[in-house]
């Protein structure tokens, strides 16, 4: 009798052991699932955030700025990102570009142009003496930087931002008067490896080019008058330029003629008439292809409920997600990191990133 009661106590304290054990470990594995999961959606007055613009230096950093001065950070390639206090609270940030992993500017409504030099935790207001809506920031190297915006607003440095100034020449053509006095310039692209050639998409079909790094800048024609949102460019001769209804146009002469590109998805025998917001070109071609080549760059096409690629120069098209699931949203802006990652962000503060060129996209964020 004595015994039994032995073996009795030894099975349930071995059960028991077995449970805690048990348990810690569902416990711990509930944790690193938690970890995993995407962040909710950023929310300033119960309201969830747009994300307008992502930039990134390299080195695994991801800088992306929305509505209310919103402001992320990623500092592993887009797995997982710090959300910091508005950089300015009620205006909408529309671009961000940051030269290294310190020193960086934004721009947006109401003239909004900040910058910092210790990334991104303490922002300086800089004044343009506009109040116009900025749309894009870049810079083409170390001291070379553009600006631009509403009404054909375009300011310059050639001193790496220390000092802007205003200025647009050089335009030729009878259609938007000099300077435009109404046309937002909503994107600008300049070549990879010509950094001397780009490209200005904007309004009512509004296309500008430079040769010479945006001293002067000349008007070419699209056969549309809908307004333009995006400019991407491979190389001095071949850019692709996207907008409203759809509507997708490419050169490869270097802007003397443009071909109308439609977008055919899937089994449907018409074209998408989305709006496009995004065009982008990302060096994700198999086989070593060199750059100058077009079989190395993917085509991306991002809107309103839109986000299909193209690996062919935009003879087919698919959907980047299995289950659509970046078609259901507006995208706004995506951003290539470096080797097989890249990052999308868009409508409600949702953030889509890739870690194997594109074939699989999962949110990171939202």
């Amino acid at each position: 009798m004595g015994k039994r009661w032995l073996v009795m106590l030894f099975i349930i304290v071995l059960m028991g052991g077995v449970f805690v054990a048990g348990y810690k470990y569902l416990a711990k594995t509930q944790e690193a699932q938690d970890a995993l999961a995407p962040k909710k959606a950023i929310v300033y007055n119960e309201k969830k955030i747009n994300l307008y613009s992502i930039t990134s230096p390299g080195g695994g950093l991801f800088f992306a700025v929305g509505e209310k001065g919103a402001f992320l950070v990623s500092h592993n390639g887009g797995d997982s990102w710090q959300v910091s206090k508005p950089i300015i609270t009620g205006e909408n940030l529309a671009s961000v570009y940051f030269k290294d992993e310190m020193e960086g500017w934004v721009v947006g409504s109401s003239g909004t142009f900040m910058h910092t030099t210790d990334g991104g935790s303490k922002w300086e207001t800089l004044e343009l003496g506009t109040k116009k809506f900025l749309k894009k920031i870049l810079f083409t190297d170390e001291n070379h930087g553009i600006i631009i915006g509403e009404e054909s607003s375009y300011y310059y440095t050639v001193n790496g931002g220390r000092v802007w100034k205003k200025g647009l020449s050089g335009i030729t053509g009878e259609t938007y008067g000099d300077p435009f006095a109404l046309e937002m310039f909503d994107d600008i692209c300049f070549a990879g490896e010509d950094k001397a050639v780009g490209w200005i998409a904007g309004e009512m079909g509004l296309v500008l080019k430079t040769e010479d790094g945006g001293v002067t800048w000349v008007e070419q024609k699209l056969p549309t008058n809908v307004n333009l949102n995006s400019v991407s460019v491979q190389d001095k001769d071949r850019a692709w330029i996207g907008g409203q209804q759809g509507l997708l146009f490419s050169t490869a002469d270097g802007g003397k003629t443009w071909k109308r590109v439609e977008i055919f998805v899937g089994e449907s025998m018409e074209p998408v008439k989305q709006q496009i917001f995004m065009v982008k070109l990302l060096p994700f071609g198999e086989g070593g292809y060199s750059l100058s080549e077009s079989r190395a760059w993917h085509l991306y096409v991002l809107g309103d409920g839109l986000a299909v690629n193209s690996y062919d120069n935009g003879r087919s098209w698919r959907v980047i997600t299995l289950n659509q699931e970046l078609g259901y949203r507006w995208l706004y802006d995506l951003c290539y990191l470096g080797g097989e990652r890249a990052c999308v962000v868009g409508k409600e503060g949702v953030i889509f990133k890739t870690m194997d060129k594109g074939l699989l996209w999962e949110r990171s964020y939202y």
